[in-house]
C-alpha cells in the first residue's frame, strides 16, 4: 500500500541515495518538484538532487540552478539544484524534511522546470500560439528594417490595428 506521507514543493528532503553498483547508499539533499494532489497515493515523489559541489555553484550549467538562500533552507555550503537529473524517490527511502526553500529560489526553479519541460502558464498560451510568433516576427522585421507607424490618438491606434487585421484602413500619419 503506497505511503499516506506527503510532501510538498519546494520541501529540501534527505534521502538515501542509491550507488549505481548498488553496493550501499549516502544519505544527500533533495529538492521535492512533484505537488501534493500528484504524488498523495503514489509510493514515491519526484526530486530534483541538490548538489554542494562547487563547480556548479561556480559555474553553473545547463539545468543547474543555485541556490542564493541555501543556508535558510538548512543546507551546510553553498548548493545547487540539479535539475538535469530529476528522478522519482520513494518515499520510504526519505529520513527528513531539512526545510522549504525560500520563494526566490523555488521561483527559479519552477521556471528553469517549465523551460525544461516546454511547460506555460495558462495566461500565456496566446504568446506562443503560431500565428502570434509570426506576428510578432513580422513586427519585429519592420522594427529592423525602419518601417513603423507612429500614432497620437488611441482611435488610431485602433485604426492601424484594424488594418494590420484586413478590417480597415491605414490610418493617416
Amino acid at each position: 500500500m503506497p505511503s499516506t506521507t506527503t510532501y510538498s514543493p519546494g520541501q529540501v528532503i534527505v534521502v538515501n541515495v542509491p550507488f549505481t553498483s548498488q553496493t550501499g547508499s549516502k544519505p544527500r539533499p533533495a529538492l521535492v518538484v512533484s505537488v501534493e494532489v500528484f504524488h498523495r497515493k503514489l509510493p514515491d515523489v519526484i526530486v530534483c538532487p541538490v548538489s554542494s559541489q562547487p563547480r556548479y555553484y561556480q559555474r553553473p550549467g545547463a539545468g543547474d540552478h543555485p541556490l542564493k538562500h541555501w543556508g535558510t533552507v538548512g543546507l551546510r555550503h553553498p548548493s545547487t539544484v540539479r535539475l538535469s537529473n530529476l528522478l522519482a524517490v520513494e518515499k520510504k527511502l526519505i529520513k527528513r524534511v531539512l526545510g522549504t526553500l525560500h520563494p526566490d529560489d523555488l521561483a527559479r526553479v519552477t521556471q528553469g522546470l517549465r523551460e525544461a519541460f516546454g511547460l506555460v502558464p495558462r495566461d500565456q498560451l496566446w504568446f506562443h500560439h503560431p500565428e502570434m510568433q509570426r506576428r510578432i516576427r513580422k513586427a519585429e522585421a519592420d522594427l529592423a528594417g525602419g518601417r513603423s507607424t507612429v500614432t497620437t490618438t488611441p482611435a488610431a491606434a485602433q485604426a492601424l490595428l484594424d488594418s494590420s487585421k484586413g478590417r480597415g484602413r491605414r490610418p493617416r500619419r
